[in-house]
């Protein structure tokens, strides 16, 4: 047997790490899609406007494909 399981080392965050928040930005470019996208997205336009809501961002667009929504 070989000695080297092939496991990866787990990757984790130093404690000396500088970890202030960034401020939000007026604008953050995202790849998703909606379940409105045909066989492909799963969550609903209203669960990703509400996250973006609670992470400070008061606007968002989706652009989903195969769809007519």
């Amino acid at each position: 047997m070989p000695e080297n399981d092939h496991a990866h080392p787990r990757h984790t965050i130093p404690e000396t790490a500088d970890l202030t928040p960034n401020p939000p930005a007026p604008f953050v470019e995202l790849g998703l899609a909606t379940c409105f996208s045909f066989l492909r997205g799963a969550s609903d336009a209203a669960d990703f406007a509400l996250t973006a809501w609670q992470l400070g961002y008061d606007q968002l667009g989706c652009a989903d494909v195969n769809s007519f929504a």
